[in-house]
């Protein structure tokens, strides 16, 4: 019964001294306003539709079907509802890079999705991706970098990563028609995410 109490005891003092450190090391930070995007397709006054999808990762396992089929193939079910929707957003669950920087920890699964795999979520009709996850600093911040260079380039917007804690705070203002949707992205805290991967934007 004493072990068990002092194991408790030792479980709260880890959880009391985790928060503190992310409250030393994270303080209070001003976050710009939030970026724009108009979604230029019509849209009804009365109703719009929006897509949400979970992790989406055109990676890993399905490289050598991607590799025969193209990026598009496991997108091509699902197109009509991607197309269809006023907004469609998806959480980009890998960075995209061309280059291996991996995680120089243990780290169990470690993604990278190619550009061509980027292309094809834009081709599909995903205006928005999510990069609040466990695995976009899967590659470092040359992976997160990357990243975003990418999607600068393939002309897509995000929300939920940067280079800066302000940047990955930082909110998305849709407007569809005569509707305004505020966008916000975040990972839920945990030791590894928040210590030893270092998955959070920290100040």
């Amino acid at each position: 019964m004493r072990f068990l109490a002092r194991l408790v005891i030792l479980a709260l003092l880890s959880a009391l001294g985790h928060l503190l450190l992310l409250w030393l090391w994270n303080p209070h930070e001003a976050v710009p306003p939030p970026r724009q995007l108009v979604i230029t397709s019509p849209a009804s006054a009365e109703e719009i539709t929006l897509l949400f999808g979970g992790d989406t990762a055109l990676t890993d396992a399905a490289t050598p079907t991607l590799l025969r089929n193209g990026y598009e193939y496991p997108l091509a079910p699902t197109l009509q509802l991607l197309r269809e929707a006023h907004l469609s957003v998806v959480n980009m669950e890998a960075p995209v890079a061309t280059q291996d920087t991996p995680f120089p920890l243990y780290k169990r699964w470690v993604y990278r999705m190619e550009p061509a795999g980027l292309e094809a979520l834009k081709w599909a009709g995903v205006d928005l991706v999510s990069l609040a996850n466990n695995h976009l600093m899967d590659h470092g911040v040359p992976g997160l970098r990357a990243t975003l260079d990418h999607l600068a380039r393939e002309n897509m917007a995000s929300v939920g990563g940067g280079l800066s804690g302000a940047a990955a705070r930082r909110g998305v203002v849709v407007t569809v028609g005569d509707t305004r949707i505020g966008l916000l992205s975040y990972m839920e805290d945990s030791f590894m995410h928040s210590l030893y991967m270092r998955s959070f934007a920290w100040g």
